[in-house]
């Protein structure tokens, strides 16, 4: 692990958020794959989903190959990413709707999907505390509009030794 660790990363950002505390994101892999989607009424929606506000997100059936984490929200099947604010009556040109996506004469588009997969250090030096996390981030590009979904999860606590061990090798 450490020697992907080492070999993976591409960078890392060191943003303290306390004065005895750190948050070290590595970025441990990245990778771009260019895919087909279908762009109609069943894969380009508004849905509240985990947003708590309506968002307008298009169905991913790929990102099942492409990802670690699986990018559904509540209560779907399918991987998505997601736009932002989505509402039905539209009241300005800046609140997103399946229209401006859907287009019946290109049923589908060529895309290119970004997947970035961090671990992130919280590390609180004060506490001699370490907690990791992987979090992938899903980016694309759709029809003129930029889609993006984030998914997470704990790997629990760390030895605070190990953990700055995992700093010390980010950043070489």
């Amino acid at each position: 692990m450490k020697k992907l660790l080492i070999l993976g990363i591409l960078g890392f950002v060191n943003v303290g958020f306390a004065a005895n505390r750190e948050n070290i994101e590595i970025l441990l892999s990245h990778k771009d794959q260019e895919t087909i989607l279908e762009l109609n009424k069943s894969t380009v929606r508004c849905l509240v989903g985990d947003y708590g506000a309506s968002s307008l997100k298009i169905s991913v059936p790929q990102l099942r190959f492409l990802t670690v984490f699986r990018h559904t929200t509540r209560g779907e099947v399918q991987p998505c990413i997601n736009a932002g604010p989505c509402f039905a009556d539209r009241p300005s040109k800046k609140v997103r709707s399946p229209e401006d996506v859907i287009d019946d004469s290109r049923p589908t588009e060529i895309v290119s999907i970004s997947v970035d997969l961090f671990e992130n250090l919280y590390i609180d030096h004060e506490k001699k505390s370490c907690v990791r996390t992987l979090v992938e981030k899903v980016f694309s590009k759709v029809r003129g509009m930029d889609f993006k979904h984030v998914d997470s999860g704990s790997l629990g606590q760390t030895s605070y030794d190990a953990c700055l061990k995992l700093k010390e090798a980010a950043a070489k």
